[in-house]
């Protein structure tokens, strides 16, 4: 005769195995109910964290809320293009994206700069373009010292206000800030800060760069060029949007 019931005495502690609980659905946790009955949390999607739901109910797997960056897409760059688009991943889920670059060498000592992209493609007219930009570097041997630009009738934003070494042994680094790049109706703000590696070596500077595009039009990405008559010879990056 089948046994169809076992006592709580009759079970020793420890003695249930994982092999005698009845099989569920991948990536589910077992948890309770508000009548303290064992239930299973259903899987969540990719990216989705376990979040309490408050007393009395399961928790749930959720989307992170407001103030999480998410990362929407990260590549490295091999192949020595002249420049490097990313495009096409601002959405109206995101205010704020961020986009990181790192690891950046080119082929020569020379300016790189970047532009803005409206409708899938580098917008190259001289007049939306207006930026300032806060330099703060140390030549070896010398003295440190601030260099402060403004640029406009230019079509591109610089990174920089002088060359980028392209040492084998230097990186540079920055980050761009992109607000509101689908509100059209507006004049659209990109912030950009890093850190390079400059003059061959010889000066190390942290810069901060705001640009202004007055242009009534939406941002759908932004190229990165490496300088004129050069290559980019190594670059990754990562691209982030902020939760609302």
């Amino acid at each position: 005769m089948a046994i169809d019931k076992i006592t709580t005495p009759a079970v020793t502690d420890d003695s249930v195995t994982l092999a005698k609980m009845a099989p569920g659905t991948d990536g589910n946790i077992i948890s309770y109910d508000a009548s303290g009955n064992p239930v299973a949390v259903a899987t969540g999607n990719d990216g989705q964290v376990l979040t309490s739901t408050g007393a009395g109910s399961p928790p749930a797997f959720e989307t992170p809320g407001g103030g999480d960056y998410v990362k929407l897409v990260s590549a490295t760059v091999s192949g020595n293009p002249s420049s490097v688009s990313i495009n096409g991943f601002f959405s109206s889920t995101y205010d704020i994206y961020v986009l990181k670059i790192y690891n950046f060498r080119q082929s020569s000592q020379t300016s790189p700069y970047y532009r803005i992209n409206v409708g899938g493609s580098p917008n190259t007219e001289t007049s939306p373009y207006y930026s300032v930009t806060g330099n703060w570097y140390g030549a070896s041997g010398g003295a440190s010292s601030t260099y402060d630009r403004y640029w406009a009738s230019v079509n591109y934003a610089r990174l920089f206000n002088w060359d980028i070494s392209n040492n084998a042994n230097e990186i540079s680094a920055w980050e761009h800030i992109i607000y509101n790049p689908l509100e059209g109706d507006n004049y659209n703000l990109i912030e950009t800060r890093g850190v390079v590696n400059s003059q061959n070596n010889t000066t190390l500077a942290a810069y901060h760069q705001v640009t202004q595009f007055r242009k009534q039009a939406a941002i759908s990405g932004l190229t990165l060029y490496a300088g004129a008559s050069s290559n980019i010879s190594e670059l990754k990056y990562s691209l982030y949007g902020l939760k609302k």
